[in-house]
């Protein structure tokens, strides 16, 4: 029996895991009974892992470690703090959610595991599979490394598979592309400090509200103005909150200018070098806001991710695996990158990768239900399309 004649036999069995994931959302890069249920899964099978991150991160190894080639694939574990509202006999009912696939691309991943666990003795070199938490957070992958997980278990490429929602496709489907892919994120805090004042005498305070208005003018003033069109910026400044004082008071007031405006929000970019002038002209508007306001200013800068960039030589040997597999309709090429981000990144940075996309479309009242959303659930009948792909392509790595 060939992989995607098996990968169709386990499919009821895949969307059961699914459905079993579903009902323990946790978040994070703390999931005791997510990473319980892999691990058992794992062991039922007779896979070897070895675990990090206190047990809240695994990676499993299939083949022979003495000769051949090294080949990684990776799934996200972790969920999102979202109220459930699908109304499924299998929804969760802990205040979390899996509403962006997490669930679905542990089950393809764990179908990945046992066909290629039954074909280890064929495989001609090793696959180490990583289950990572946290990545809605961006920093499970970053953790994972720090730890030792990839030095430990080196790779000559990574290989990533995730859902996407998009009404103008067909469920099933694949989307490739090479370079880059995903933006570079990065997230801010802005104070801006001023004195307290009765509002009808501004003139006798210190405004750090206006100073507030004109820094996020002249943020999106220079990102359209001084960055190039086809490099692309976004800086969104996500929340503003004032409060009067050194407290945590922040109720309304209508007659008092507030001491203290706090900003925060993030920076994508598609490019090192577009981001390094983001960050910094962000810090050089936020200081020049200050002394035009004559106010105290403070920046602080988390930096996140990295530009997730796929390898074309990669990404082109997983396209033919996937036309081989599904044929030529199930291929398509993302004209566009995404503005959002993926901490893969920091394995991509390390080692050569290729990140593809799975169309999931489940509907509701003739829409797309969309990712992050509380009715979101992934489209179960292409489970076995996944698990076909990741591991054929893990196969065919070590053969080429």
């Amino acid at each position: 029996m060939n992989i995607l004649e098996e990968a169709k036999g386990l499919q009821e069995q895949l969307a059961q895991y699914a459905r079993d994931l579903h009902m323990i959302p946790e978040i994070g890069a703390v999931l005791p009974e997510t990473a319980g249920y892999i691990k058992r899964k794992l062991t039922e099978w007779g896979v070897t892992y070895q675990e990090y991150l206190d047990g809240n991160a695994i990676v499993a190894t299939i083949g022979s470690s003495l000769q051949g080639k090294r080949i990684a694939l990776r799934t996200d574990m972790d969920a999102l703090a979202i109220a459930e509202e699908t109304g499924l006999s299998y929804a969760s009912v802990n205040g979390n959610m899996h509403a962006c696939g997490h669930d679905a691309h542990m089950a393809m991943m764990l179908g990945a595991v046992y066909i290629l666990k039954q074909r280890e003795t064929e495989l001609s070199g090793t696959v180490e599979i990583f289950f990572q938490p946290d990545e809605e957070g961006l920093d499970g992958a970053r953790q994972m490394i720090q730890e030792g997980a990839l030095k430990e278990h080196p790779a000559d490429g990574i290989l990533i598979l995730h859902l996407a929602q998009d009404e103008g496709l067909e469920s099933g489907q694949f989307l490739f592309k090479e370079g880059p892919l995903m933006a570079s994120a990065d997230t801010f805090d802005i104070r801006l400090e001023g004195e307290g004042v009765h509002a009808a005498h501004p003139e006798l305070g210190r405004d750090p509200v206006t100073a507030a208005a004109h820094l996020i003018q002249a943020v999106q003033t220079a990102v359209c103005r001084e960055f190039p069109a086809l490099d692309p910026v976004v800086v969104s400044i996500c929340n503003v909150r004032t409060r009067l004082n050194d407290g945590e008071d922040d109720r309304v007031v209508y007659n008092a200018l507030p001491k203290y405006v706090d900003m925060a929000g993030t920076i994508r970019c598609m490019s090192g070098e577009i981001r390094e002038r983001a960050v910094r002209r962000l810090g050089e508007l936020t200081e020049a806001a200050g002394q035009m306001f004559h106010i105290k200013t403070s920046l602080r800068m988390r930096r996140k991710v990295p530009v997730t960039v796929n390898d074309a030589e990669l990404t082109k040997a997983w396209e033919k695996t996937c036309r081989n597999l599904f044929g030529d309709s199930a291929v398509l090429h993302q004209e566009q990158p995404f503005m959002g981000s993926e901490d893969a990144g920091y394995f991509m940075k390390e080692i050569p990768g290729s990140y593809v996309h799975l169309v999931s479309n489940v509907y509701q009242d003739g829409r797309v239900i969309p990712g992050h959303h509380p009715r979101y659930r992934a489209d179960e009948k292409i489970l076995y399309r996944g698990a076909a792909l990741l591991a054929e392509g893990a196969a065919d790595f070590l053969n080429q």
